[in-house]
């Protein structure tokens, strides 16, 4: 029977975030058919013993695969073949975030208006305000599927919005299996980001939802430790990579490449901060981390002397404000 899958990577080691976000999606209203695929990534906590608690009816709707760690894109993509034949849409779900009982129903309904995806506002737990606000993403510029909906068709190209700062909200989409097709997730960080640039290709047609219907957990997978870390570092790497796959594999107009084009700049003026912020600590970058992101981009060193610059610029003008206080004093 056709239905929705909901595709659930997992990779945990607190006990009850799984449980929560299967009981959300069992708690969807006027939903239809529902088939969660769980995918168990490795984890240090299995999802088995997570799952265990739920009744026969309940686990009967509930797919249960394992694999060895291989990051949340190769988990996902590992639930995605695992889909019944017959499935009509595909909605996304990590294993420590919820949904509001009426997210699939709305987000199934904009997909019947003739589009190929949605995706919806969510709200972290780590950050004030909602993610849309903070974001940047205005609604109202957008084309209303009805006043009192709160579904809205995008206006503008996908690819665009997410060259930008992305408003879509990896737990918050749901899609067409149609549209999605054979199209896999990078097994690597970033992994979202670069599956929207891709998947922007097959979708022409997006819509979302401007309410609230996701909460977000604070997640495991593209958290830091801080910006001066050697995580933060491997972060920008893994976004520099993707930056240039685009710029590489997209025809893109004058406008994304211009929008690219600042994303690249700002992400390298990042890297050479937290290197700078490691030699100031008394550490040393990863070397292969500063050379694979070198290949990548060979403007890093000019990144490097401008920052390193610009930050000796700083500490004089504030010597010299120190030394005009303390002639003054005197």
């Amino acid at each position: 029977m056709a239905g929705t899958a909901v595709i659930i990577p997992f990779f945990q080691r607190t006990p009850g975030l799984l449980r929560a976000a299967v009981r959300s999606v069992l708690a969807q209203e006027d939903a239809g058919p529902i088939t969660m695929i769980v995918c168990d990534d490795g984890s240090p906590l299995p999802a088995a013993d997570e799952l265990a608690s739920f009744t026969i009816a309940e686990q009967e709707r509930i797919v249960l695969i394992r694999q060895e760690n291989g990051g949340a894109g190769a988990a996902r993509n590992a639930a995605l073949d695992a889909m019944p034949p017959d499935t009509e849409w595909i909605a996304f779900l990590d294993s420590d975030d919820r949904w509001r009982p009426r997210h699939l129903a709305r987000a199934i309904a904009a997909l019947r208006e003739g589009h190929d995806l949605c995706f919806a506002d969510v709200r972290r737990e780590h950050e004030a305000g909602n993610h849309f606000q903070n974001a940047g993403f205005e609604p109202s510029l957008h084309e209303s599927l009805g006043a009192a909906t709160g579904l809205y068709r995008l206006v503008g190209d996908f690819l665009t919005l997410n060259l930008r700062l992305s408003p879509v909200s990896i737990s918050s989409v749901v899609m067409r299996a149609s549209t999605l097709g054979d199209l896999r997730f990078a097994p690597k960080p970033v992994e979202d980001l670069r599956f929207w640039f891709e998947v922007s290709r097959a979708c022409p047609r997006v819509a979302f939802d401007a309410t609230l219907q996701v909460d977000y957990g604070r997640g495991n997978i593209t958290v830091t430790d801080g910006w001066r870390s050697s995580a933060e570092l491997r972060m920008c790497l893994h976004y520099h990579a993707v930056f240039m796959h685009v710029a590489r594999s997209f025809a893109l107009s004058a406008e994304q490449r211009s929008i690219l084009q600042r994303r690249v700049a700002r992400n390298r003026g990042l890297f050479a901060q937290v290197m700078l912020a490691h030699f100031r600590d008394g550490r040393l970058p990863s070397g292969d981390v500063v050379w694979r992101f070198a290949k990548l981009d060979p403007a890093l060193a000019r990144a490097l002397v401008a920052t390193a610059a610009s930050l000796a610029l700083t500490r004089l003008a504030g010597f010299s404000r120190l030394r005009r206080a303390s002639v003054t004093h005197h």
